[in-house]
């Protein structure tokens, strides 16, 4: 399971989701002010690099704190 937080208008929520291969269950929740959005993903991944290398390309997006 990963949980992040983007800005709720921008297009990071797209970038976001396309760093995690295959089918992804996906839950997102608006702040009270609707100024951002939590995601949440849970998705099977086959090992432990498999978590950095998502967690690394995730980085790379301006403006998406991981939880």
């Amino acid at each position: 399971m990963f949980k992040f937080i983007v800005p709720t208008i921008s297009d990071k929520f797209e970038a976001l989701t396309k760093v995690f291969p295959g089918e992804i269950d996906l839950i997102t929740k608006q702040s009270s002010n609707g100024k951002y959005t939590s995601v949440t993903i849970k998705v099977v991944v086959i090992d432990a690099d498999e978590v950095f290398r998502i967690h690394k390309e995730v980085s790379l997006i301006e403006g998406v704190i991981s939880l």
